[in-house]
């Protein structure tokens, strides 16, 4: 499921899946470069890092839940450079798509 939100002030995009999860002992080391959690397949352990500079890069923050067996969540948060000039103050939008 892919959720996003809106304000004035920045974008918040929620991905969570049903999948095999993460265990809490990787959790703090799965954005690190060339870390692989699992190999139940394959990659190279550069996605999640470059995701979470591309991020930083944007003066964002990405955080991460997951439930061993149960599955994970990545929430991330950018701000919007240059807000729309008819926007108000507190007004939102929100969107949810189911992952296929």
């Amino acid at each position: 499921q892919i959720v996003a939100h809106t304000t004035r002030r920045y974008l918040r995009v929620s991905i969570s899946d049903n999948g095999i999860g993460i265990e809490q002992q990787h959790l703090d080391k799965i954005f690190k470069i060339f870390y692989r959690a699992t190999d139940r397949s394959p990659g190279s352990g550069l996605g999640l890092y470059i995701v979470k500079e591309s991020i930083l890069k944007m003066q964002g923050e990405i955080e991460v839940t997951s439930e061993w067996g149960e599955g994970t969540t990545f929430t991330f948060f950018v701000p919007n450079q240059h807000p729309r000039e008819n926007d108000q103050e507190g007004v939102s939008s929100s969107s949810s798509l189911p992952l296929a």
